[in-house]
């Protein structure tokens, strides 16, 4: 084949300039086995050749951040992948449900919040992260409450059983610690280095550079400015707190799975019924039996003390977890949310 122009390159109109352009592709990647799998390649992505007689090519994304401050985030990708090896184990059970949970909230957030953004963006692992908003948060929280029964509905198989009162009864004690659990874990994996942050849902963030855009352009000047006060109070306390519990602790992706189900049915000083705590003690015995594994298999002796700091930590989750009303009651009272904020609203119903 010969090019159609006579140019070698003719923006991949004719089928030689197609296949030349492809053939680097694939030679590039032969050679460069060794990159991080969801390194983000943005001029690699604006080259795909089109398969119309048109010059149209894939739109670019939006800009990650509304805000031109290279101390924010600007990529996130999920914690796990679904395993599908290891027999029918209670972590990989966990892992699995976590996993696909993760990833529904992903197509939900990138659906609603990203309309610009094409989808083979994501095929690397990797999707945009924008600073949260009162909007954006009604919209992320709303999907993690619902996608939180699904993960118990998966993960533990009780839970099916289980009237609609003791369901709802768990997701209320859990959604808390698990937001700030997988805030801070996120935060020790892929962003170390970024001022105190605080992962609202898996593609928003807070910092204290966005408290004051929380509320939005139409609220006034003093809406705004209690939102940046209050809202960096919270990042300077619960959120800093969290952090540094979790960078401490360092935990394996194991340990991070073992703390959701420690964290769910952590229901010590609740109301909650004895089927719940006889069901929850259970599942705490599981998780820590199949941890105690773990730690052999890599030839760990002393365990002891690493299960006593999660559950520890597990403790103080739910401590922060118990705390969260309160701070949304004040936010509500500096008309920061309002009654139909979801996150408020569900916690008062």
């Amino acid at each position: 084949r010969v090019c159609r122009a006579g140019t070698n390159n003719c923006s991949h109109k004719c089928k030689h300039c197609r296949f030349v352009h492809i053939s680097r592709l694939l030679q590039g990647n032969s050679t460069s086995k060794d990159r991080k799998k969801d390194e983000y390649n943005q001029n690699d992505i604006e080259s795909i050749p089109s398969t119309s007689q048109s010059e149209d090519r894939i739109e670019t994304p939006i800009p990650f951040s509304p805000l031109n401050n290279q101390k924010v985030p600007k990529l996130g990708r999920l914690m796990c992948s679904p395993s599908f090896h290891g027999g029918n184990s209670f972590f990989n059970r966990i892992r699995y449900s976590y996993s696909m949970m993760a990833l529904s909230r992903r197509a939900t957030e990138l659906t609603t919040l990203h309309h610009n953004f094409h989808p083979i963006l994501t095929f690397n692992g990797t999707f945009p992260l924008i600073a949260a908003t009162i909007t954006t948060t009604n919209v992320t929280s709303r999907s993690l409450v619902y996608s939180l029964f699904d993960f118990c509905n998966t993960a533990f198989e009780e839970f099916a059983s289980f009237s609609l009162q003791q369901k709802w009864f768990l997701l209320k004690n859990f959604k808390y610690s698990f937001f700030s659990l997988e805030s801070a874990y996120r935060v020790f994996k892929d962003f170390t280095d970024a001022p105190p942050m605080l992962f609202m849902s898996l593609t928003t963030f807070l910092t204290e550079d966005t408290t004051g855009s929380f509320v939005g352009d139409q609220m006034g000047e003093s809406v705004r400015s209690d939102s940046e006060k209050y809202l960096s109070i919270y990042i300077r306390g619960d959120v800093h707190r969290c952090r540094n519990s979790i960078s401490r602790l360092k935990p394996t992706e194991e340990e991070f799975m073992a703390l959701l189900v420690l964290c769910c049915w952590n229901l010590e000083n609740t109301e909650a019924d004895t089927e719940l705590m006889s069901i929850g003690e259970s599942n705490k015995r599981k998780v820590l039996s199949e941890l105690e594994e773990i730690y052999k298999r890599k030839g760990m002796t002393e365990y002891a003390p690493r299960l006593g700091e999660l559950l520890a930590i597990t403790t103080f989750f739910q401590i922060t977890a118990d705390a969260m009303p309160l701070k949304l009651e004040m936010l509500r009272l500096h008309n920061i949310i309002d009654d139909n904020t979801f996150l408020y609203s569900v916690n008062k119903n």
